[in-house]
This record gives structure tokens, sequence and C-alpha cells, in this order.
């Protein structure tokens, strides 16, 4: 264990610097695939990731923690996109949720993490890994559905998320395959081979993400007819100056500020957001080599903060997320 003494940011550069364009690799594409798996704006995804990465370290006391965009919420966003009137409701209520979580920080309630078993937090984490995969895997095989992304478990024109599954078969496009194939391999295997390990730079959702495009620039070279194309591919949002920037921003829609929808969807975020916050806080103080540790509170207000910025100017939900602060402890 080293002298917290020595942690001073102006000596620490050498390792902080590197670190921060490893994290800001791992959270680009885990931005942009949450918005995408969430059915909004591609650019709230990278909103929620630059508000989190600039504010919640200002107002939160954690050393290690990284916040953004977080696959949690993705399950909650499918159904308020569906239920609320438009993503400018939504966003009324992150703003909503933000505000709650900085009465909650006052208040001193951080310490409702400890009252909440593991397991149970486990478990609605697996459902929404679940529900994500079954909604996410006929795109993986090239067949877009469509509505398919949505929260229902039973589609309007009468189908249901496991026979969709099984349609989707019928339609499996082989590069799609392939790429998808690809790209899980590497995530599953990455960071579990010593050599690459070690190269913290070089992490296994980067990887995925460099060597699935690369694969498929190859098909569109060598064999047009298996490569991914069209409509099937991200198509990040162009921005060639202020303006054009400005022009993507939403705002949040405060005539639905009486709505029951957008209050309960709200308390659904501070709910989701808050636990993920408190318990990733939890996780990244035990990778902590000088075991400080964080007062939840403050987190609690920090993303609070972070929550009504991001709601503001168009972004996502905001939350301490463990795959970025894992991959800040693991690059030094």
């Amino acid at each position: 264990m080293g002298n917290s003494a020595n942690l001073s940011p102006l000596k620490n550069l050498r390792a902080d610097v590197p670190a921060a364009v490893v994290v800001a690799l791992v959270a680009m594409p885990l931005c942009l695939g949450v918005a995408l798996a969430s059915g909004a704006p591609l650019i709230s995804g990278l909103i929620a990731g630059v508000v989190g990465g600039l504010l919640v370290p200002l107002f939160s006391r954690s050393h290690l923690a990284v916040s953004g965009p977080t696959p949690a919420i993705v399950a909650t966003v499918l159904v308020a996109m569906q239920v609320l009137p438009s993503f400018s409701a939504f966003l009324l209520a992150v703003v909503i949720a933000g505000g709650i979580q900085i009465v909650l920080g006052i208040v001193r309630a951080g310490v409702v993490a400890y009252f909440f078993p593991s397991a149970v937090i486990q478990g609605i984490l697996s459902a929404i890994g679940i529900i994500i995969i079954l909604k996410q895997f006929p795109y993986a095989i090239g067949f877009d559905l469509g509505e398919f992304g949505g929260q229902d478990f039973i589609s309007a024109h009468g189908e249901n998320t496991f026979s969709g599954v099984i349609a989707a078969l019928a339609h499996l496009e082989w590069g799609a395959l392939l790429i998808s194939v690809l790209t899980l391999s590497i995530l599953i295997t990455w960071d579990k081979v010593a050599v690459l390990r070690k190269q913290t730079w070089l992490s296994g959702p980067l990887m995925a993400v460099v060597f699935g495009t690369l694969l498929n620039a190859l098909l569109l070279y060598a064999v047009p007819d298996l490569a991914v194309s069209g409509q099937n591919l991200v198509n990040l949002p162009i921005i060639h100056s202020f303006a054009d920037l400005r022009g993507m921003l939403q705002m949040p829609d405060w005539g639905m500020i009486g709505s029951k929808s957008v209050w309960v969807t709200a308390v659904a975020l501070t709910f989701i957001a808050s636990l993920e916050s408190l318990l990733s806080i939890e996780a990244a103080d035990k990778l902590d080599t000088y075991k400080r540790r964080t007062p939840l509170d403050r987190e609690l207000l920090g993303q609070g903060i972070a929550n009504i910025a991001s709601g503001l100017i168009g972004g996502l939900p905001v939350a301490a997320v463990i795959v970025r602060s894992t991959a800040n402890v693991a690059a030094g």
C-alpha cells in the first residue's frame, strides 16, 4: 500500500493522463451503445459521457469512480420512450431525477445502499442484461425488426420476444453473424490473456469495436454481399459547426411537468441510477490501494447535479459505472 500523501495531482500526471485516455476509449463505444440500445439519439449518450466525466468529479469525493451513461438504465429508457410522448419529456424526467438525487444527498440518504443485499442488485442487473440480449439478438444476426427493440414482451403485431428471436433466425445474415461472433469473442477473452491484459490501454471493449469495424471494412472491399451496410450501420451525428451542435441539442419539455408518467419515470431513474452509482462507488473503493472511502451523500449530490445538467442539454441519465472505474484503476 502506498502513501496517500504522495497523491498530488501534478506529481501523478504521468499516470493520470494515460489512464484518462484509456477511460475515454472505453467510454466512447459504451456511450454510443447505451444510446443505441435505449432507442435514444446517439448524441445523447455522448453528452451524458461528457457531463458525467466533467461535472461529477467537481462535487463527488470519489478518487477512482468514473461516471456516464450505464447499461442499467437501458430498460427504463425503453419503457419511457414508449410511455412518454417525446424525448423532450424524457429529458424532463432526467432533470427531475437529478433534483431528487440532490435532495437525497442533502438528507444523507446515501446510507440506504447498505440495506440492499448485493443479490437483489445482481438480480436486477442480470434481468436487464437478459432483456438487452434478447432485444438485440436479431440485430446481431443482421435482421432489423424495427419495433423489436422496444421494451414490450408482446408487440403490436402479436409477436412476442421469443417468437421474434426465432423469426429472426430465418433472416440470418452471415456477415453480421461473423462480426458478432468476433466481437463477443474479443469481449469475453481479451482481458483473460495475460499478455494482452498488461496492455491496459488496449481494453477489450475498445478492441472489439476496432476489430469489428475493420472486419466489416474488409468485407465491404472483398465480399460486399456479406458486409453490414446501409441502415444497419451506426450513423454518428456529423457536426460541422457550433450551430450544427446547438441544433442537435434537445431541451426538456417543461409543459409536461404535471405528467404522472414523467414523475414515475423520474422516480425509476432515481432509484436505478442512484443504486448503480452507490454500488459502483463501493466496488471502486475496494479497488483503492490507499483504502480511501467516498462519502456516499456527496456522490448522490454530484450525480444529481450531473443529471440535471445532462437532461437540460439533451443527455441520457448519468451514473457511476464500474466498467469505466475498473478501467481507470487498471490503467494506473
